[in-house]
């Protein structure tokens, strides 16, 4: 769908109703669309669908609840297929992630359009930008990328690199495991750092196995689960 479509709908649901709670998260859903559209963040993010027991409650009082809830459902596919994004966040959270890298030199792997590096200092974004089979086809990066496969801007930049990011893998390879693999292999002693579903939507279900992981609550405490999707911010080593 295209995303100017979508936004009359959410515009069109704010107006219809009342609920002060509802209304919240649909100018919410319609500020990450703006802000994306015109390559910028929002400056927070929450969750955007409803609780079981939330529709329940406010059926009276808002008639449409359960169509609403629906399309906000829909928030992530529109912002795949418009701009390349599967991982979603906010300002908040990319504050967080710079005050945790501290300036360090990172690379951004499997970059995709590197909205991360476009915002970081001394952050490096890589990925192939080949991307036959997703479900958005034209990659569109906010900053410079090199064109690259993960795995081996690892090996060629390691020794000289103190953070990796890697972001919503693909769970249909295990480039992941590779890559983790190989920074064990030379005892890398930096930050890899894993945005992902564990044993869900994003990476191998290897490297989930493999990995051992710790949850940083500064890298997590502005990057909520927005939808079923319950991604979360990883250290793996």
């Amino acid at each position: 769908m295209e995303y100017q479509i979508y936004l009359k709908q959410l515009a069109a649901f704010k107006a219809q109703t009342s609920n002060k709670s509802v209304k919240c998260r649909l100018s919410q859903a319609i500020d990450l669309i703006d802000s994306l559209a015109q390559h910028d963040l929002p400056a927070e993010i929450s969750a955007f669908n409803f609780s079981e027991q939330f529709i329940v409650d406010h059926l009276g009082d808002c008639p449409q609840i359960m169509d609403i809830d629906q399309t906000l459902a829909d928030l992530r596919q529109v912002v795949i297929e418009n701009f390349g994004l599967w991982h979603l966040f906010s300002k908040s959270w990319l504050n967080d992630l710079a005050t945790f890298l501290a300036g360090k030199k990172t690379i951004q792997l499997m970059a995709g359009n590197a909205v991360i590096a476009s915002f970081l200092d001394n952050v490096l974004a890589v990925d192939q930008l080949d991307w036959q089979g997703q479900d958005n086809q034209a990659p569109n990066p906010w900053t410079d990328v090199e064109q690259m496969d993960a795995l081996a801007a690892v090996k060629k930049y390691y020794l000289t690199t103190q953070a990796f990011i890697l972001e919503w893998a693909p769970d249909f390879d295990q480039e992941d495991v590779k890559i983790l693999q190989f920074l064990r292999d030379h005892q890398w002693q930096g930050d890899f750092i894993v945005i992902g579903e564990y044993h869900g939507a994003t990476n191998s279900q290897a490297f989930w196995d493999l990995a051992h992981l710790t949850v940083p609550a500064a890298l997590n405490i502005n990057h909520p689960a927005i939808d079923f999707i319950d991604d979360q911010v990883f250290i793996a080593s």
